[in-house]
């Protein structure tokens, strides 16, 4: 089986769970992306990225890729939907990662049109085996 790679902002999120960060938000600030795990009022600063640094256009890019697209990760046997939102602070874009704990575990969803097939040959008659 081959395994997936984890990106830079899938490791700061997996961090800052196992600290029981109920936020995570990443600001641009002197020069640096500074990423900050926020449990209640309490902050701690999980990464100071230097902006042009190749972590830092990953980190980027992962942002705003999350931001269409919730992601689901699993850490310590627990599964986890990740939400990313995007404001503004000062002319620049911030964003807030907010990890949530599914009670239920995560399936994989069959795609729409796979799941067609599928239920096409249910009502024919057929089944798969």
């Amino acid at each position: 089986m081959k395994r997936r790679r984890i990106t830079v902002l899938e490791d700061l999120v997996r961090k800052a769970i196992g600290l029981g960060a109920e936020i995570v938000e990443v600001e641009y600030r002197d020069g640096f992306e500074e990423v900050v795990a926020y449990r209640g009022v309490l902050g701690r600063q999980l990464a100071r990225l230097r902006a042009g640094s190749a972590d830092a256009a990953a980190l980027g890019r992962d942002l705003y890729a999350w931001k269409v697209r919730p992601r689901r990760i699993s850490v310590g046997g627990e599964d986890w939907l990740v939400r990313t939102e995007v404001w503004d602070s000062f002319g620049e874009d911030a964003f807030r990662i907010t990890p949530e704990r599914r009670s239920q575990p995560l399936r994989r969803t069959i795609p729409q049109k796979g799941r067609r097939r599928i239920e096409e040959g249910r009502s024919r008659g057929t089944s798969r085996q």
